[in-house]
């Protein structure tokens, strides 16, 4: 796989969804450098791709976070309780919506453009060739 610089992604504290785009199980987890914690997965498996990113308020990231994680609960990995299989990154994003709503947070997501470009610069140039459309997410996160 040919490496090329990463795109950079806004910093702020955040609830991100990321794995490697031919498997189904993804990683949920909060960051307050996404730029960093990506670059890491990376570095472990340069096949991560990053499916949707909400910025949360920092006061808030640790509730959300622990909140999302339970209610995946029964999506989760043994083993492993970030990572979660049998749910679709739009339904994880779905979950996330509720929980913000429920506790009147208020959340931004990464644009379509941000997360294409961003995964672009992590797979090969036969990006093309793979899908990913139907698996990223880039909600409005509403704040009533």
């Amino acid at each position: 796989m040919k490496r090329r610089a990463l795109s950079k992604l806004d910093s702020g504290p955040c609830i991100y969804i990321c794995g490697n785009f031919l498997s189904t199980e993804y990683k949920i987890g909060k960051s307050r450098e996404i730029n960093k914690t990506l670059a890491t997965y990376r570095r472990k498996d340069p096949s991560t791709v990053l499916f949707a990113l909400v910025y949360i308020p920092d006061s808030d990231l640790d509730i959300v976070d622990s909140t999302l994680l339970r209610a995946l609960g029964g999506y989760k990995v043994f083993l492993n309780h970030e990572v979660v299989d049998g749910i679709s990154p739009r339904n994880i994003v779905k979950k996330l919506i509720a929980i913000l709503g429920i506790i009147d947070v208020e959340g931004r997501s990464a644009s379509l453009q941000t997360l294409n470009e961003f995964n672009s610069d992590v797979l090969n140039d036969d990006l093309n060739e793979y899908d990913l459309s139907k698996f990223l997410v880039s909600e409005i996160v509403p704040k009533d």
